[in-house]
C-alpha cells in the first residue's frame, strides 16, 4: 500500500491439463485433375490429411471432381477412407 510494503504470491499457478484429443475427425481434401491427371498438391494434402487423422483416430475423404473416375483408385492407395467421385457435365464446360 502507500504506507506499507507490497508482498505478492510468488508460488506458480498449477498447469491445466492437456484436453483429449478429439476423436471420429472428419477430414476432408478436395483433390485436382490437371490434363486428366491428378495435381501433385493433392496427394500432398492427401498424406497430409491422413497423418492427422491417425493421430485424432479421424477419417479421410477425398472429393473428386472429374469427368472421369480414373484416379479414385489412386486415391484410396494415398490415404483416403472414403473417396466421393462428382462427374456431372455441368462441372466441366467443353
Amino acid at each position: 500500500g502507500l504506507f506499507s510494503t507490497w508482498s505478492a504470491d510468488t508460488t506458480p499457478a498449477p498447469a491445466l491439463p492437456s484436453p483429449p484429443p478429439p476423436t471420429g475427425t472428419a477430414l476432408w481434401v478436395l483433390c485436382e485433375e490437371l490434363g486428366g491427371q491428378l495435381r501433385a498438391v493433392s496427394l500432398e494434402l492427401l498424406g497430409k490429411a491422413r497423418a492427422l487423422a491417425d493421430g485424432c483416430a479421424g477419417t479421410v475423404t477425398a472429393l473428386l471432381l472429374s469427368p472421369t473416375s480414373r484416379s479414385v483408385a489412386t486415391l484410396a492407395e494415398h490415404g483416403a477412407d472414403i473417396v466421393r467421385h462428382a462427374d456431372a457435365a455441368a462441372l466441366f464446360p467443353i
